[in-house]
């Protein structure tokens, strides 16, 4: 079940990403959705998408697109350096962390 509900947020993400990329602008950089955010609006809406005639269903997906395009990430190739989390290390990852 679950692999289904992040195949589905992954498929509305990729395809805002690609709206997103046609509404480009171009001196604005290349953008992408959060797919975080786009998980999130899928919980929120699932039970109205399943339970709702079609009609209503195609408003509820363009309401979860316009909410995933609402929030969104510069793209940064070529980085010189790893991503690395800033977030405290919790109580179990302190162990892992000194013997490194």
């Amino acid at each position: 079940m679950h692999f289904n509900l992040i195949a589905i947020a992954c498929l509305f993400s990729n395809r805002c990403d690609s709206m997103l990329n046609r509404m480009k602008e171009d001196s604005r950089p290349m953008m992408r959705t959060n797919f975080t955010n786009a998980l999130a609006m899928l919980a929120v809406n699932l039970e109205e998408m399943i339970l709702t005639q079609a009609t209503a269903l195609a408003d509820t997906v363009r309401r979860m697109a316009e909410s995933i395009l609402s929030v969104r990430a510069r793209l940064r190739p070529g980085r010189s350096y790893p991503h690395r989390s800033r977030k405290p290390a919790g109580k179990w990852n302190r162990k892992q962390q000194q013997t490194a």
